[in-house]
């Protein structure tokens, strides 16, 4: 069988999922190494026995609903490739909201140290401070103090080693069940994009190969969002930003906690999509 062919037939069998042709394609070009230009400038490409066992083993995953970017292990995100794996979500574009949030705040006042609380695999983080030095003419040691936390190892493990990759050196990480680890009047500036999904939300159903504990919290799904609430008012800074992710329905719910604990200047912020989708707010 040649790509063409195999592209061909994969795209029928992915027929149900709107990606067909681009996750075949992604595929194909996982396993010959190459970029997309290279299925269509070669087509008539024979596929070794082993290309071929891995590219259909490949597409049975795909075709029971495992995430792509697991299946590849990589993700893009703010235009820059990321590492992920079964120990953390796949990071979404709508969570690009949140890092344009917190540099649009960083160009109003430094907020230093800043605090990526529950970092998964540490894309908030990095891409912050990527974009930072990538725009800013300012001195090393100028640069936002970024700190990433999360309770997972694995999770920090796979975090640090994309850090690496593009901001070498430049972010702390610490473990931490949210902010416990972390000492009073911090930091001056708190993200997180924190499981928000109620435990029976039928929605889960379609992200059952993503890890349970970092979607579900509690019953209506903003359970850890209110300990961060809560919590932040300790860690943070007075005046501490808390910037924090959450389902386009729970704009209402979690601006309420917010000001139930005498956060100032509450607003939420739309994603890509125009859904809410960030909520932030001033700690007391």
């Amino acid at each position: 069988m040649n790509v063409s062919q195999w592209l061909r037939q994969a795209s029928l069998e992915l027929a149900e999922h709107d990606s067909a042709r681009l996750d075949a394609d992604v595929l194909m070009c996982f396993v010959l190494e190459c970029d997309r230009s290279a299925l269509y400038t070669w087509p008539e490409k024979n596929l070794t026995t082993d290309q071929l066992f891995r590219l259909n083993e490949l597409l049975n995953k795909r075709k029971l609903g495992y995430p792509i970017a697991y299946l590849i292990k990589k993700r893009e995100f703010w235009s820059l490739e990321f590492g992920v794996s079964e120990d953390v979500l796949v990071p979404r574009p709508e969570t690009e909201l949140i890092v344009d949030l917190a540099l649009q705040a960083l160009k109003q006042n430094r907020n230093n140290p800043i605090l990526d609380a529950g970092t998964g695999s540490g894309v908030i983080a990095t891409a912050v401070l990527h974009q930072w030095q990538s725009t800013c003419n300012e001195p090393h040691e100028l640069q936002p103090l970024l700190v990433a936390s999360d309770y997972s190892p694995a999770a920090l493990k796979l975090a640090k080693r994309n850090a690496d990759k593009h901001v070498p050196g430049s972010i702390r990480f610490v473990r931490s069940n949210w902010l416990e680890a972390f000492a009073d009047n911090t930091f001056g500036m708190i993200i997180s994009n924190p499981p928000y999904i109620a435990k029976n939300d039928p929605h889960l159903k379609t992200l059952q190969y993503e890890p349970t504990d970092a979607l579900v919290s509690g019953d209506d799904g903003l359970d850890d969002i209110r300990i961060l609430i809560k919590d932040a008012c300790r860690a943070g800074q007075s005046g501490c930003y808390l910037l924090l992710e959450h389902g386009a329905n729970q704009a209402g719910a979690v601006c309420d906690l917010m000001r139930q604990s005498n956060y100032s200047n509450v607003q939420t912020h739309q994603d890509i999509a125009g859904l809410d989708r960030v909520s932030c707010g001033y700690c007391p």
